[in-house]
């Protein structure tokens, strides 16, 4: 977390300190980093050989000049916002000439000769509490950033000054790049920058220079042989560098943004003709010589953006006359419509995204990279959108006409979930670093779905944590950090994410389901419930319906983020509160049931399924609660014996009815091999065949159980195996072009992974046992579960507790006692007030955390 500056830093306080901006005796060398072997001393570069020095400010240290000490370091309780404190010193006295006094509190400063917004920035960075300071450097970067002045020529004095908030704010964008994907030294290499376009005049309505930019790099983007610096990444380059008063040269940006060279065009229109100005600048900020201009007696913006690209890749490829691959549109109307979709899917604005790509693909039906994104951004609305093209067929016929990683990302989105669409994504990004969408939805996919293949959330949030630094007005990529860190139990990144996430003035186009209040509130009941309480109040004021919806929102999701305890007293709540709402009412009981499932309540926990059967009246609704009395048996989770033959009776009847008569049957089967019935099983499975291709899922896994209860052990792992390939929904495109696909019953996938795991385990493959047991922690939803019957991620999560216990005793076996150790601990925990049945396993679970837990 230490503030990581590069040599720009150096040269920009080089020249204010030349101009007398800064005083000569500044020696701020307690503050800075850079790129890990020089220091600021004196404004001069120290060398340090060894990287692993004591460059840095560490705890308990005491390095550099007292006058530059922030508050803390004099006692050694230093933090990352120490060093912000530090540079905002520095900034102080590089804007003002006023050396910044420690002693002095922010409100009683001399602010004056410095802008107000800007004063509030380093006011806030000068607090004397850490706490009160930002978060981080992104944090600290963004409120610069924010505090730019418009761009305007200023003399002297106050242009050194302003060179220095500049190169900062431009240098830290680039620099959090690379420190939080992995700590290279620079970004990786691309061939071509193309920055923002300056246009001279109006031209086309609804047209400015960076959508012709945006356009052109999107073209250069479509053919392999060229990599662009993504056109997002570019543009807040050129931001920071050309936002403060301060024009740093076009030919600065190839290495700043680590590109072979940095594109830009100036664009004259006039009546009847068009003259455009192109430069091209190497890396060493050296013009190309032979690149000049174009001219146009008449042209469309979509030819000239074709024209200009030809003339960079030119030089790129260094042939006369290169070929460009890639296909936007030939339709201008359609092209400019998705230029103005694209930007508003950049700043995650889905609403207005979606009426753009449905313009161009209503001015082009060929449109497919526009059909693709139309695709997207209606679901992350929540919606699924009326599509008329079968998009594996659009992509069979077109794919070859996008740029290489959207190929493989709009191919990794039509391949069947699992191993396979997993390597797409992977590729996608190694193809293109960059790429924040590609990011996104490789995180996206870990994070709802890579428990199902055994890949723990600390995956999806390495990824997704890429996808925000990469683009950090991608607001749905916040929401599913924020999640998956308080279901993980880490407070300080869910509070960095959260705050982020807050840091948005409104849902993006008040998207339903990015919540931020929701949030909120399950970050205070998992981490502060002493405020909780309080909180919970404000949140749910206003009663009536609206109170109804609150309630029955948090009811069924507080178990997502492990919180069973919050969902079993909201449930009851929405119980009381919904005492006229039948709907409403069922939910609450879905909830309660569901949450005492995961507290190990199981008897309590049937009473409220049956209430639901009562409330919803249907064979479903009946099903449900049979399943219940039955399937915690099979897994040992003990229930009375009156409890499951009634539920037997109940499955029995249920077995004739078509709409569920195959779950029924299924069930019965898996409890009759549990019980060791081995004849019993065998002649439900055979029944459950006989029911042909819908059931066929459901009858595999009974046959996989068949065998294992005869000890085939490896058999049984054979036939299930395919069925991991079918256990989530195959094309979230949602296009209708193909079947659905499913296991067929929403608790046998909980079956399938318990089960699995328990046959690894006996063979002494525990590092697959492992793999299975993670499941659990996947978050296959659609849409937030509320006013229906639990869907299958919710079942999932109900058995949680028993695969934590599992997975923690399979992790102490191979020795691996930290990871066992918080696993059997929290098992421990959920279950320290279940009911007497379920009494051994929680002597188990607390004897065994006794054992790694030291």
């Amino acid at each position: 977390e230490v503030l990581k500056l590069g040599d720009d830093l150096l040269a920009a306080l080089e020249v204010a300190h030349a101009n007398d901006v800064i005083h000569r005796d500044v020696k701020p060398s307690n503050i800075f980093l850079i790129d890990g072997r020089a220091l600021l001393s004196d404004f001069g570069i120290a060398k340090i050989t060894d990287p692993d020095s004591t460059a840095l400010t560490g705890a308990h240290q005491q390095i550099g000049t007292p006058a530059y000490m922030p508050p803390e370091q004099a006692t050694g309780d230093v933090s990352a916002r120490t060093d912000l404190y530090a540079v905002g010193m520095v900034l102080y006295e590089a804007l003002t000439g006023r050396r910044w006094t420690v002693t002095t509190a922010p409100d009683d400063a001399e602010w004056s000769g410095m802008s107000r917004r800007l004063c509030h920035v380093l006011r806030r960075a000068l607090d004397w509490s850490p706490g009160a300071r930002f978060g981080d450097a992104t944090v600290f970067r963004e409120a610069l950033a924010g505090a730019r002045a418009r761009r305007s020529r200023v003399p002297g004095i106050a242009k050194a000054a302003a060179l220095v908030l500049v190169v900062i704010a431009g240098t830290l964008m680039v620099r959090e790049i690379v420190t939080r994907r992995g700590g290279d030294e620079r970004l990786p290499p691309r061939d071509l920058a193309v920055l923002p376009f300056d246009l001279a005049a109006p031209w086309e309505e609804g047209l400015d220079g960076r959508q012709l930019a945006r356009l052109v790099g999107r073209e250069l983007g479509g053919t392999p042989d060229i990599s662009v610096v993504p056109s997002q990444l570019a543009f807040e380059w050129w931001d920071s560098a050309t936002g403060v008063g301060v024009q740093i040269p076009e030919r600065e940006a190839a290495a700043g943004l680590n590109s072979r060279y940095a594109a830009y065009a100036e664009i004259f229109p006039a009546a009847g003709s068009l003259a455009v100005q192109l430069s091209v600048f190497s890396a060493a900020g050296v013009p190309v010589p032979g690149v000049s201009g174009l001219n146009f007696a008449a042209a469309r913006p979509h030819e000239l953006s074709k024209e200009i690209a030809l003339e960079f890749a030119k030089v790129v490829l260094g042939e006369e006359r290169p070929e460009l691959r890639g296909r936007i549109s030939d339709n201008w109307d359609a092209v400019k419509a998705f230029l103005q979709g694209d930007e508003a899917f950049t700043r995650g604005a889905y609403r207005p995204a979606v009426g753009q790509y449905a313009a161009a693909v209503a001015h082009d039906s060929t449109f497919v990279l526009a059909w693709w994104y139309l695709a997207n951004a209606f679901r992350w609305l929540g919606e699924s959108g009326p599509y008329e093209k079968d998009f594996q067929q659009l992509h069979e016929l077109y794919g070859h006409e996008l740029g290489p990683a959207d190929s493989l990302l709009m191919a990794a989105q039509l391949q069947v979930a699992g191993e396979a669409r997993f390597a797409l994504f992977r590729e996608a990004r190694e193809l293109d670093p960059l790429n924040y969408f590609a990011a996104f939805l490789h995180g996206e996919e870990l994070f709802n779905r890579g428990a199902l293949w055994g890949q723990p959330l600390d995956s999806a949030v390495k990824v997704l944590g890429e996808a925000v630094v990469l683009n950090d007005r991608w607001a749905s990529a916040y929401v599913h950090l924020v999640w998956a860190y308080i279901r993980m139990g880490r407070e300080e990144e869910a509070r960095r994410y959260l705050e982020r996430l807050e840091g948005f003035t409104a849902p993006p186009e008040e998207v339903g389901w990015l919540n931020p209040s929701l949030f909120r509130q399950v970050y205070l009941e998992r981490f502060e419930p002493e405020r909780a309480g309080e909180s919970r109040q404000f949140f749910f004021e206003g009663g009536g319906p609206d109170l109804l919806q609150t309630l029955s929102t948090l009811s069924r999701f507080a178990n997502a983020v492990d919180l069973p305890n919050v969902q079993l007293e909201v449930g009851r709540q929405l119980i009381a509160a919904a005492a006229d709402f039948d709907r409403f009412r069922a939910d609450g009981h879905i909830a309660v049931g569901l949450a005492l499932m995961t507290l190990g309540g199981g008897v309590a926990a049937v009473e409220h399924f049956d209430s639901v059967a009562v409330i919803w009246d249907t064979p479903a609704a009946r099903l449900l609660a049979a399943q219940w009395r039955v399937l915690p048996g099979v897994f040992g989770l003990a229930q009375p014996e009156s409890i499951a033959m009634d539920g037997r009776a109940a499955l029995a009847v249920l077995a004739r009815d078509s709409s569920v008569g195959s779950a029924a049957v299924w069930t019965l089967a898996v409890d009759a091999y549990a019980r060791g019935a081995v004849e019993t099983g065998t002649a439900w499975t055979d029944s459950l065949a006989e029911l042909g291709e819908t059931a066929a899922g459901l009858t595999e896994l009974a046959r996989a159980m068949d065998a294992a209860t005869r000890g085939r052990l490896r058999e049984a792992l054979d036939k299930s195996e395919p069925l991991l390939s079918i256990q989530a929904r195959a094309i979230p495109l949602r296009d209708g072009s193909t079947a659905p696909q499913g296991l067929g019953d929403p608790f046998a996938r909980a079956v399938l992974h318990i089960m699995r795991g328990d046959w690894f385990e006996r063979l002494g493959d525990l590092q697959a046992a492992e793999r299975e047991f993670i499941w659990c922690d996947a978050v296959d939803l659609d849409g937030y579960p509320q006013l229906q019957l639990p869907q299958m991620g919710e079942i999932d999560w109900a058995f949680s507790t028993y695969g934590r216990f599992r997975r923690g005793r399979v992790l102490a076996e191979q020795g691996e006692l930290e990871r066992a150790c918080y696993h059997l601990r929290r098992a421990a925990e959920l279950w320290s007030g279940a009911e007497p049945a379920l009494g051994p396993l929680l002597e188990q679970a607390r004897e065994a955390a006794q054992q790694v837990c030291r």
